[in-house]
């Protein structure tokens, strides 16, 4: 699933942050967002931290 970063509000961003330090199996990653010609929009994707399955 990935999300504009743009279309968070700061609150869910900080909250998936909260997410990923509190030991979710999910953690946010920011990428570029590949649709915008400038490179300013970023997406954030969230990936799981098991890497064995």
């Amino acid at each position: 699933m990935r999300i504009l970063l743009s279309e968070l509000t700061l609150r869910e961003h900080r909250a998936a942050i909260d997410l990923a330090m509190d030991g979710t199996p999910w953690l946010p990653v920011l990428a570029p967002a590949t649709d915008d010609p400038k490179g300013v929009d970023v997406d954030i994707a969230f990936v799981s931290r098991d890497v064995t399955g």
